[in-house]
């Protein structure tokens, strides 16, 4: 008897999953709710110059709620950063209403915050620094929160249309009205804007509905891109960065294919590569892949890779031309980045179109290259930034840019600025973790290798 209970209880969940599956695919809300889930990182930039970076990380948990995350951390004035952290939990089930919203804002020093936490039919809502608690009466749910994204989904609004939606204001501790206007429907997908006063907006939306680029308030850009991008890794690496020194000189570097590393420095080598260290030392191998599964963005057009530009795609074809599978077109990828474009320090950043009118870089231009053109060929790809070593009169690991792609379900990394098709062992990809990448990048991580044993092809 017991087992046939179970057995039913197993089908009624089957079906409520199927049932609540379904349901999602049909109701507008939960459909702009799917396609928003993953990270998505932003490189934000005031009058041209990089600032900082926007995280945002929406996803569905085990129960079944709607989670929204975002870390936005920028630096206006040297040693003076900015972070503000936000976070909003929905319920699993209609009316989806709001769980659990969080913001804090740590500057000088100081930590802000404030957290509203629901208690039965009523929240409360906790001031940081100051102590105790109030009630509040809200009425806020997920179709409050994405109430655009779905009108967009069900309406499909033609250019012009308004359409008033209801935002939680953390300062004020209330929902305001915020009104939106389709600008245009375009090739990516709708450009929308909201003209308060005091924030004044401009976003691009991909087919997805999310945001591609951000102007705010007439000041701030934001940008789609990678993590290591938006982290400001490709600004290291032009930069030259501080270099990590170490003991001894890797002669023929690129033909080890196994390097152990003793990491000297503040932070052990476990914490800052977990997934790299055995037995307390930092290990890779050649071939590596610091990411081995799909992040979501690695077929996405941004700023930086221009994918369905006409130039872009018409140079893609021609360098993969003659390659049969998809190893050949691998390689004859790597090869064509490679050749085309002519190395130079010079220390100009240039993006993809300009190379293609001045085919000339360090491996930033590469890798970025290599990486549109793959996603041109619907090849997922990423750009990685990391460290490798360079022979110049000090030994020493500098930073360094090469590329990572999906070929036949399995993960690849090549250099096409040294024309690796499988990365040699001295290519080190930054921390995960976003803290010590950041110290890594900026010099703030003061870091030293000592070399336990290296191996060669």
């Amino acid at each position: 008897m017991l087992i046939r209970l179970l057995h039913g209880a197993g089908a009624l969940v089957l079906l409520a999953v199927l049932a609540w599956l379904l349901a999602g695919r049909a109701d507008p809300l939960i459909a702009a709710a799917t396609d928003l889930r993953g990270e998505l990182w932003y490189r934000v930039v005031l009058h041209g110059r990089h600032v900082g970076h926007l995280r945002t990380d929406t996803r569905r948990d085990l129960l079944g709620r709607w989670r929204f995350d975002s870390e936005l951390e920028f630096t206006l004035n040297p040693g003076e950063p900015v972070v503000t952290r936000e976070s909003l939990l929905f319920a699993a089930l209609p009316p989806h209403a709001l769980l659990r919203a969080s913001q804090q804002t740590e500057r000088a020093g100081l930590t802000e915050g404030t957290l509203i936490e629901r208690h039965g039919g009523t929240y409360r809502v906790t001031r940081q620094p100051a102590n105790g608690f109030r009630a509040l009466e809200l009425d806020y749910t997920l179709a409050d929160h994405l109430g655009f994204e779905a009108w967009l989904k069900e309406a499909a609004p033609a250019p012009g249309a308004t359409r008033a939606v209801r935002a939680l204001d953390f300062g004020r501790r209330q929902v305001v009205a915020r009104q939106f206007r389709v600008v245009e429907q375009n090739a990516t997908g709708y450009r929308i804007a909201h003209a308060a006063p005091l924030d004044a907006s401009t976003i691009q939306l991909d087919a997805r509905l999310r945001p591609v680029t951000m102007s705010l308030a007439g000041q701030f850009e934001l940008e789609l891109a990678s993590r290591e991008e938006a982290l400001d890794g490709k600004a290291a690496v032009a930069a030259r960065g501080r270099p990590v020194p170490v003991d001894r000189p890797l002669p023929h570097h690129t033909e080890i294919r196994a390097l152990a590393l003793e990491v000297e420095g503040p932070v052990p080598a476990a914490q800052l590569w977990p997934q790299l260290t055995v037995d307390g030392a930092l290990y890779s191998t050649a071939g590596s892949v610091g990411t081995p599964r799909l992040l979501g963005d690695e077929l996405m057009e941004t700023a930086d890779h221009p994918v369905s530009d006409p130039r872009i795609r018409a140079l893609a074809e021609q360098a993969v031309a003659g390659a049969g599978d998809p190893d050949a077109r691998l390689g004859a990828l790597t090869r064509f980045v490679h050749e085309y474009l002519r190395y130079t320090d010079d220390g100009v950043r240039r993006d993809v179109l300009t190379l293609l009118d001045e085919p000339l870089g360090d491996c930033n231009e590469y890798a970025e290259l290599l990486t549109t053109l793959a996603r041109a060929l619907d090849i997922p790809s990423r750009t990685v930034f990391g460290l490798a070593y360079a022979a110049d009169d000090t030994p020493a690991f500098r930073f360094h840019a090469w590329n990572e792609l999906l070929v036949d379900g399995e993960w690849r990394a090549v250099d096409p600025t040294w024309n690796q098709l499988r990365i040699d062992a001295t290519h080190i990809p930054l921390p995960q973790n976003v803290t010590y990448a950041m110290g890594l990048l900026t010099g703030g991580l003061d870091l030293r290798f000592n070399v336990r044993d290296v191996r060669y092809e």
